[in-house]
């Protein structure tokens, strides 16, 4: 049976492994290096979105909603689930003739005409102001099918809040539109997103809601952190999940981006001070600072 150090160390990521002994420079890039932690949470949604993806073609396919606050993983999922189906920048560029995924980022005020736009440029259409706007829906409906696409993803829905009532049931519309053609439809935003399909009954048919609230105090943050640990070049086994995690909820919430972004500090803060693992005071000391605030949850 290991000892502490040795399943430390076996535990630990290959990048980090190879860390060990290098500069503290390097280290402290390692340790901020983006990371990717599957979860509970995560695993599922990326299972609808892949099961959703995989059935065969029909109307009006089942389409999600992508609920979380703000630091709660969504566009990681997001990432994760567009690499996993082969995602590349000639795709997002529409240079492919099959393009089973859009992932859409919507602008403040998002608009019909806006949101269209945005899709267009997403399939790399030589669409650059909303002077084409008339000819917009026509051009993108072919486009869509022409590219076959199976999936669109809008991400920032919640920016549609802002919008007079008259103006988001035009949107509103325009996704039904969109579901209708046999196209998957998903947005993803803060919960503000969830009150904007409850406004229109159609939506809340077609987008079912996977939430992402956070950790509780739990076994999966636990898990959470343990895998978390394995990311850092640090010699010595922090027991983040067994010494630390009351802290960690305290400071957090749970939030998945605030979780990361605290102890990152706090390995950053061991890694510079010669410490061979992540103390209290490394989370003491480390520069982690706090949404103004404060991180806020819904129930898990």
């Amino acid at each position: 049976m290991l000892d502490p150090v040795q399943q430390h160390l076996a535990e630990m990521r290959p990048e980090a492994s190879a860390a060990l002994d290098a500069t503290i420079e390097h280290r402290v890039a390692v340790a901020y290096a983006d990371k990717f932690i599957m979860h509970d949470k995560a695993r599922l949604a990326l299972g609808h979105l892949k099961q959703a993806l995989a059935r065969p073609l029909s109307e009006r396919p089942p389409g999600f909603a992508l609920i979380g606050p703000s630091s709660s993983g969504k566009s990681a999922i997001i990432n994760r689930f567009y690499r996993d189906l082969g995602g590349d920048p000639a795709v997002s560029a529409g240079v492919h003739d099959n393009v089973p995924i859009l992932i859409v980022k919507l602008v403040a005020r998002a608009t019909e005409p806006r949101i269209q736009l945005a899709i267009a440029r997403s399939q790399g259409l030589p669409v650059v102001s909303r002077r084409d706007a008339g000819l917009l829906g026509d051009l993108v409906s072919r486009r869509l099918l022409e590219k076959k696409v199976r999936m669109i993803i809008m991400t920032q829905f919640n920016h549609v809040e802002p919008l007079p009532k008259t103006e988001r049931k035009v949107v509103y519309d325009l996704l039904q539109n969109i579901s209708d053609v046999g196209i998957i439809v998903v947005v993803v935003g803060t919960e503000v997103t969830m009150d904007l399909i409850l406004e229109e009954e159609e939506l809340v048919t077609r987008l079912r809601p996977i939430r992402l609230n956070g950790f509780a105090k739990d076994k999966a943050l636990a898990e959470f952190l343990r895998t978390l640990e394995s990311y850092y070049p640090l010699p010595q086994p922090s027991f983040l999940w067994r010494d630390h995690q009351d802290l960690i909820f305290k400071k957090t919430s749970g939030i998945l981006g605030e979780v990361v972004a605290l102890v990152n500090a706090a390995a950053v803060w061991a890694i510079r001070n010669g410490h061979a693992s992540i103390s209290t005071k490394a989370f003491e000391n480390g520069d982690y600072i706090p949404p103004a605030s404060g991180p806020s949850v819904g129930k898990p």
